[in-house]
């Protein structure tokens, strides 16, 4: 009887075929992996190869901002904008956002509107600046009648006239004895502020007085009578432009801010537009905006506690009179240093009130006091202020189009929105989501009830936006942790959906780029791909480094991502989105991605513009590709199970494509020692060369390949003896 024969179940010797992958910073590494890459691409999968070339296209000095659309190319660079290569304006240096409605490219945080067409330039928030009719008393403000005419409202038998025209005109008028108002070519009658005897200031560019005159009332006082009596409820704000550009831009409906006046006390945001009168260069708003005519005004030094009913009396100087305020019914609100206490008339009476940040806080109806006080405050009388009417358009701090309207998100948690049921304007303390009328991006306060309505949300919760983008028939509003998404047609059907997300890294809004229906962005916990259901990470391979600032771009199959890591050191990356292959290209800093829809484009910090995956090789590319570490122990798998031995590596063969000019070097490392050359290719006829490598015995064994010009690995083969676990 013989004893049966027992085959062995492996080879002595073995040969496996490592799959060539992308970059792992993680410790689950597979044969194959790369701890580190250099201007390498997947584009050649399965093979290695390096990237394609970068044809520089243009180059700018001190470029940063880059947009391309449609074939056309925007670039900001030294503070102009260009359009096409032609110089349009002028432009704040920084950082820009870009979004295209119509025919209309938006420009932010300029605020500029350019039209593709015709090439033509304007400001979103366009606005005059001039100064506006002035009495002695400071900005005049006519007031409505009950019968909806403007003036001239009685007052004993004295009112004021307040001209609207050019200082030539006023010359003209003068004949050096008496007014000739018939070579006035407008003006308007305003109700004084002040007791019977009230003159009339006029005053030429650099403020100083022309001629004060006192009118008698022309006509019989009765006849005034039965227009009704003075409402006080129907004030309007006029300010007459005297030799301001045209108002042609402006319209009935229109919402504008008001800035730039003393102390900030005219100053206000979304006003709506009553009224535009061209030919006189006037504007008028709605009657709650302005509490007054502000006559003089000054600002504390020092905080002021609260008063109560009778301990404290604070008092203000102006000129030769003393006001009281503050305690007048008592007061609990304190003041700060800083706040402006204004004297202003209304409905001929003389308040005193106290602003703060250009908003009224308190307001009293007062008169002078008859002896000395100690004041807190010597008030300065108003002359001309030059004032600037410019349309509101709100801050936005990141963009985007979504079917023809211009999104965006506001951080600055001061923003009006419209209250459907006061039907008016509300200031609100919080975040808001804004997106602006249909076809027309510069208008974002347009409230009639209709489908074409701009519309604004304001959202709860902290954390500020992170960036804001288009996906399906959705608007996506990231924050850190959190993604709001708008959907609907139009306002009355918009609603709000939450969740509870990994939203866009702050200082990463311009990693936002898509592939196909695809949304990528740089995450907190790296880059995500997001098709409007849940974020999925598709970095993992790219472990748990840190990065910041991401700048993406993508084309259709590959994602660009620009970023800095905890060392203030650059990387660009690329993601094959067909292979999921991760790769270091090199340390290239990115200010802006920008694809046309033929091809993708970066500008980078030198001010060159550059073609990523050209259409041919670079013949001087510098590359490198080190694989992750091969350890002595190894699993073999039998038949039916799979054990652990011992493994002694035998060769490393390589199979390289190393055309003519190019040339490749290997080298090895053992056990963490230094790294030493093993082998050496140079290009010639034949392209395809094999390599093989010899390694000692070792328990770590590292291998890297690095060159220059193009070449591609087209597989590595590892042929290794195995023993026994012992």
């Amino acid at each position: 009887m013989h004893a049966a024969k027992v085959p062995y179940l492996t080879r002595k010797t073995q040969r496996e075929v490592a799959q060539l992958r992308g970059i792992n910073y993680t410790d689950r590494t597979q044969d194959g992996d790369l701890a580190e890459s250099q201007n390498l691409s997947a584009r050649r999968f399965p093979y290695l190869a390096t990237r394609a070339s970068r044809e520089v296209v243009a180059q700018y000095l001190d470029a940063d901002a880059y947009y391309r659309f449609d074939g056309h190319t925007v670039v900001c660079a030294g503070g102009r904008l260009y359009f096409d290569g032609e110089d349009k304006c002028a432009v704040t240096d920084g950082e820009k956002q870009f979004a295209v409605v119509g025919t209309k490219l938006c420009v932010f945080p300029d605020k500029l509107l350019l039209d593709v067409q015709s090439g033509a330039v304007e400001r979103m928030d366009a606005g005059v600046t001039s100064v506006p009719t002035v009495t002695e008393n400071g900005i005049a403000f006519p007031f409505d009648y009950d019968t909806g005419d403007l003036g001239p409202s009685r007052l004993g038998d004295y009112y004021y006239y307040a001209y609207d025209c050019t200082v030539a005109q006023f010359a003209a008028a003068w004949d050096g004895t008496a007014w000739d108002l018939s070579k006035v070519a407008r003006y308007r009658r305003v109700c004084s502020s002040s007791a019977v005897g009230a003159k009339l200031l006029i005053v030429d560019a650099d403020d100083s007085p022309i001629k004060v005159e006192s009118e008698s009332d022309p006509e019989p006082v009765e006849r005034y009578n039965t227009r009704g009596r003075f409402m006080a409820g129907n004030i309007r704000a006029i300010f007459a432009l005297t030799g301001a550009p045209s108002l042609a831009g402006f319209a009935v409906g229109d919402v504008v801010d008001v800035s730039g006046s003393a102390h900030a006390l005219l100053d206000r945001k979304c006003l709506k537009i009553a009224s535009v009168d061209a030919e006189a260069n006037a504007v008028t708003f709605t009657a709650a905006s302005f509490p007054g005519q502000p006559i003089a005004a000054g600002v504390l030094e020092a905080d002021l506690p609260p008063v109560d009913y009778s301990e404290i009396a604070y008092y203000a100087r102006y000129g030769g009179s003393i006001y009281q305020f503050a305690n007048v019914y008592g007061r609990l609100t304190e003041y700060r240093r800083g706040d402006v206490v204004c004297l202003y008339s209304r409905g001929g009476e003389r308040h005193i009130g106290v602003w703060r940040q250009g908003r009224q806080l308190d307001d009293w109806s007062t008169g002078t006091m008859s002896s000395e006080k100690p004041c807190v405050v010597t008030l300065q009388g108003l002359s001309a202020q030059t004032v600037t009417i410019r349309k509101s358009v709100p801050d936005l701090d990141a963009v985007c189009e979504h079917q023809n309207r211009l999104w965006g998100v506001v951080n600055a948690q001061d923003n009006a929105v419209w209250d459907e049921r006061a039907q008016e304007m509300r200031h609100v303390t919080s975040r808001v989501i804004v997106a602006s009328a249909l076809g027309e991006p510069t208008k974002f306060y347009q409230f009639a009830g209709v489908a074409t309505d701009s519309y604004a949300l304001a959202i709860a919760g902290e954390g500020d936006f992170t960036g804001i983008a288009s996906v399906g028939g959705s608007v996506c509003a990231f924050k850190e942790r959190k993604i709001h998404k708008i959907l609907g047609s139009y306002p009355a059907e918009y609603y709000l959906s939450d969740r509870d997300a990994v939203g866009v890294q702050s200082g990463c809004a311009k990693s936002l780029a898509r592939i196909g229906s695809m949304l990528l962005y740089k995450g907190i916990g790296g880059v995500y791909a997001y098709n409007g259901s849940t974020p999925s990470l598709i970095s993992a391979n790219l472990g748990t480094r840190a990065y910041y600032d991401a700048v993406g771009g993508a084309d259709e199959d590959s994602y660009y991502l620009s970023c800095r890591d905890g060392d203030n050191v650059w990387h660009l990356f690329n993601y094959d989105a067909k292979t999921g292959i991760w790769l270091h290209e090199d340390n290239t800093q990115t200010v802006d991605f920008a694809n046309d829809g033929a091809a993708l484009f970066f500008l980078d910090t030198s001010g060159a513009v550059r073609r990523c995956n050209g259409v041919s090789d670079d013949p001087d590319v510098v590359w490198s590709a080190q694989f992750s570490p091969l350890y002595e122990r190894q699993a073999v798998r039998r038949v039916s199970s799979t054990v652990t031995g011992r493994k002694r590596y035998g060769k490393i063969l390589l199979r390289v494509d190393v055309p003519k000019g190019a040339w490749l070097v290997a080298e090895v490392r053992q056990d963490d020692s230094d790294w030493r050359e093993v082998g050496y290719v140079g290009g010639g006829e034949r392209d395809v060369k094999p390599m093989v490598i010899m390694p000692g015995r070792c328990d770590k064994f590292e291998l890297r390949l690095r060159g220059k010009g193009p070449c591609t690995v087209l597989s590595l083969m590892r042929e290794f003896s195995v023993g026994s676990d012992r």
